[in-house]
């Protein structure tokens, strides 16, 4: 879908290709967002929290988890293998479990990862710096390091 607009222009097919990895990267940047903000929002949402850990789905955040070897990632197996509705408690006890085996610190990793990776496919489209800033504010990324926008042509 990142790629349409591309493909609409004299874009050569290098600059496509880019654009549609950084959709690709901004996409899984964005997932890893939404994993940490289900199990430790930065504030409070107006949408229920903890909703993957009470569906028991496994997210990437908790497959790292479960493959860390950490000696709480067996405690958290038993959960997963679990059925029916946690107790009330038991969803921010899960939370605790998942940060324990270094979910947020591997999910964080992730989506910073997956964030530079996304302005470097955008600098490698070089589109017009007001459309490389206008696509940076558009999907809320924060420049970070080595990110830096393309030179003024």
């Amino acid at each position: 879908m990142c790629c349409l607009p591309a493909l609409l222009t004299d874009a050569s097919g290098a600059q496509v290709e880019a654009v549609g990895r950084f959709g690709f990267h901004l996409g899984m940047a964005v997932q890893y967002h939404n994993d940490l903000s289900d199990l430790w929002p930065a504030e409070q949402l107006s949408r229920s929290r903890y909703g993957d850990v009470r569906r028991r789905k496994i997210t990437p955040t908790v497959a790292a988890c479960l493959e860390s070897g950490h000696r709480d990632s067996g405690r958290l197996a038993a959960f997963y293998q679990g059925d029916g509705e946690p107790a009330e408690e038991g969803p921010a006890a899960v939370a605790d479990l998942i940060d324990r085996c270094g979910g947020r610190a591997w999910t964080r990793e992730r989506n910073r990862a997956h964030l530079r990776l996304a302005l470097r496919s955008l600098q490698e489209a070089d589109p017009p710096p007001a459309v490389y800033r206008d696509a940076v504010t558009l999907a809320g990324i924060d420049l970070v390091g080595d990110t830096e926008p393309p030179p003024t042509r």
